[in-house]
């Protein structure tokens, strides 16, 4: 699988990169909750600059559905993008959509401005 994990100051990242699809992602969601609360960590940051192949709107929805469910509103979500306009759209999407089901979420396209909004 195109993906890595690691905590780091109690933030779990996650790299994507590769081909993504909304089964990978199902994968990753369950993978990310586990650790999450084996090592009580309640920070996401999910880096997808070198994937291929984000998810389409529908899969958006869809995923934040489950992922509501599966974290709650208690983990904060940091997504970072390559800076491209169509992945804006999607990730406005994504942070209305998630808001909606009580996920803190926010996108950004600058690492070091994700990790200070994550430790904030």
């Amino acid at each position: 699988m195109p993906v890595d994990y690691e905590i780091k100051d109690q933030i779990l990242h996650i790299s994507v990169n590769g081909w993504w699809s909304s089964q990978i992602g199902h994968s990753v969601q369950a993978e990310a909750a586990k650790l999450c609360n084996d090592h009580g960590i309640t920070r996401l940051l999910i880096d997808f600059r070198n994937a291929e192949n984000l998810s389409s709107t529908i899969d958006i929805y869809e995923v934040t559905k489950d992922h509501a469910r599966v974290f709650g509103s208690d983990v904060k979500h940091a997504v970072v993008l390559r800076n491209d306009e169509k992945l804006k759209q999607s990730a406005e999407f994504f942070e209305t959509v998630a808001r909606n089901r009580g996920i803190i979420a926010e996108s950004f396209t600058s690492m070091s401005d994700a990790i200070q909004w994550l430790k904030d």
